[in-house]
């Protein structure tokens, strides 16, 4: 079976702010897509991709906001693609350098969507970019637009805000919105292989600009690497890393990460029961692992660290978390210093 798509919930962070500065009510869409609300500001997580994309798809509807995707990219620019990246370019020693940072990052955070770079010809080159999902999803489109506005803002962050490309591909077919009116001389190309930005090659040597023009990030968040790593490639690890994003909701239904990934249930418990797995046993190491991870990088309280597990106290913690390491919370701790 396929690992379950994720994203990081720092690719969310910018469309919950947009939508919150313009009063949308967005905690119910949230519920209704069934996305972790309480794990949401937490840059270590993940969340299942095919929920966010259908947030994007059903607040859009809801707000009548048909180009939501192109909106929230173009405000938050190069920190849409995650809290305060516009100072983590800002050490790149060239521009060059920064885009292959940024491949790297979106690697990390987020599965089946690539990012590359390569040259074209002598005077041009181009930086591309393809979705999670592809054209086949009807999202893409608002997807594709908000990855070319942080494409377009990492790029400014060295040749300044007046840049603008010459040339745009798009995925999609989907002609461009008579918002963008900020590249009227861009020709568009509809229907490639990547969603791409097209950049003359010399700019690739730049260094950043000593005074960076911030967008508005409105987030203390700061970019961390995951504890999680990357996006795993094989479903129960993949369903591992997305269910510790829940735990502070309750223990989640086997029927909730069915179909997070996408089967159902009984394929589930085949699947599980193959790896001599049951998912009452699967639950159980994700609250352990995440509980000696956060025993070990936090001063959280015990207590806390049980609510952030989904226990009802600490004591159902304490319980659960002996039953695993021999030893209580409060001792591995100890054992650790």
């Amino acid at each position: 079976m396929e690992p379950i798509a994720l994203h990081r919930t720092t690719i969310l962070r910018p469309f919950t702010v947009f939508l919150a500065d313009i009063g949308a009510p967005i905690d119910r869409t949230l519920q209704q897509v069934k996305l972790p609300i309480l794990a949401l500001d937490d840059p270590d997580y993940y969340i299942p991709s095919l929920a966010f994309w259908k947030f994007v798809e059903k607040i859009a509807a809801k707000e009548n906001i048909q180009e939501l995707g192109f909106l929230v990219g173009n405000q938050f620019g190069v920190n849409a693609i995650a809290p305060d990246y516009s100072k983590t370019l800002s050490h790149s020693p060239s521009l060059y350098h920064a885009l292959l940072k940024t491949c790297l990052t979106v690697k990390s955070g987020i599965s089946r969507s690539e990012m590359l770079v390569y040259c074209t010809d002598p005077g041009s080159t181009r930086f591309c970019h393809q979705t999670s999902f592809g054209i086949k999803h009807p999202n893409q489109f608002q997807m594709e637009w908000f990855a070319l506005m942080a494409m377009i803002g990492i790029i400014q962050e060295f040749t300044g805000p007046l840049w603008c490309p010459k040339e745009i591909g798009l995925m999609s077919y989907r002609k461009p919105s008579p918002l963008i009116k900020e590249y009227p001389n861009c020709r568009f190309l509809n229907g490639q292989a990547y969603g791409f930005i097209s950049i003359e090659t010399p700019l690739l040597s730049l260094p950043p600009l000593a005074k960076s023009h911030h967008r508005n990030v409105k987030s203390k968040t700061k970019l961390l690497s995951s504890p999680f790593g990357e996006p795993a490639d094989d479903l129960l690890s993949s369903l591992k890393q997305v269910l510790q994003s829940y735990l502070q909701e309750g223990a989640p239904p086997i029927a909730l990460a069915a179909e997070m990934a996408n089967t159902s249930v009984r394929s589930l418990q085949r699947e599980l029961s193959t790896a001599k797995l049951s998912y009452r046993d699967l639950l159980a190491q994700v609250r352990f692992t995440t509980a000696t991870r956060l025993l070990k990088d936090t001063d959280s309280q015990v207590q806390e660290i049980a609510f952030k597990l989904g226990y009802q106290d600490a004591s159902h913690f304490t319980r659960a978390f002996k039953r695993t390491a021999g030893m209580s919370p409060s001792e591995y701790r100890k054992s650790i210093m």
